[in-house]
């Protein structure tokens, strides 16, 4: 497998929209398609994102492209989302039309709180795009999309600069730093499933190894090598938990050297062997 990802949001065509309280994917990394915008309609989540922990309240809405590696870790009770998420197709062209300050500010801060004012005009853009994806021509389908979640981006980030909320980031864009941790952020969502090495990454960035173990270090409190361990634990652990491959297979699929090796890996990084936690998830 190329990708293994929990594909809650299974696209047909364009796009597609629904409400959802991510029940089925806790715990799971989760596929977003091109880009899938969700709003928090009631209650909480805990998720992660890019490794990091948020909590996403009724009002809260974020953008999650293909490249941020999204985890739901545990919901309320009354935990609910609109969501609408579109294609790579979709979203691929539009991403360029942006300026590259909104993109380091959501990787900076993803989940954004709304005021009253913004949250209706969020509420009604939703609307309007829902409509849009169950009624629009399929001639013009694309362009419409496409404009949909242009107006979106452009909006929110004009929201952004007027309330100068990006200011505390600034210094990161200027040096670098920030653009750098995301690239490699995104680099390690798609490569960590075959490549464990600090030096790809390095070399993927044009910089250094050392370079980037300063940069992470410095940003993240951890190393590169610490992050790529932790990305491919999760990828493991879904491995283990909702699949019957066996743990050969899974070694296989995960480019180890061996099951054996494998073994030690996983329990060194959790204190329990493959077995043990596959057997722990059944029987909870």
């Amino acid at each position: 497998m190329a990708d293994f990802k929990f594909k809650y949001w299974k696209l047909e065509k364009h796009a597609m929209y629904g409400t959802a309280n991510l029940a089925e994917c806790l715990g799971k990394l989760t596929e977003t398609n091109g880009c899938t915008v969700i709003l928090c309609t009631s209650g909480y989540a805990i998720v992660s994102i890019n490794q990091k922990r948020y909590r996403l309240s009724a009002g809260n809405f974020l953008f999650l492209p293909f490249e941020m590696a999204f985890i739901p870790i545990s919901t309320s009770k009354n935990f609910n989302v609109r969501y609408i998420s579109v294609s790579m197709e979709i979203i691929d062209e539009t991403v360029y039309t942006i300026p590259t300050g909104f993109w380091d500010f959501i990787y900076a801060r993803p989940v954004l709180e709304t005021t009253a004012v913004q949250l209706k005009s969020l509420q009604n853009w939703l609307g309007q795009t829902e409509w849009l994806i169950d009624n629009c021509n399929e001639e013009f389908m694309d362009d419409t999309l496409k404009n949909c979640f242009f107006n979106l981006l452009v909006g929110t980030f004009s929201e952004i600069k007027r309330l100068g909320s990006d200011e505390w980031v600034s210094s990161y864009i200027k040096n670098r730093s920030w653009k750098l941790l995301s690239q490699f952020y995104a680099l390690l969502n798609r490569y960590h499933y075959k490549h464990r090495s600090v030096k790809f990454y390095a070399d993927k960035m044009s910089i250094t190894s050392d370079y980037l173990y300063k940069l992470v270090y410095r940003m993240d409190g951890i190393s590169p090598k610490e992050v790529i361990d932790r990305q491919l634990i999760i990828t493991l652990k879904t491995y283990l938990q909702y699949t019957d491959l066996s743990i050969k297979n899974i070694a296989n699929e995960l480019n180890f050297e061996d099951a054996s090796y494998m073994c030690r890996f996983f329990r060194k990084m959790t204190g329990l062997s493959p077995n043990q936690f596959r057997n722990q998830k059944i029987h909870e």
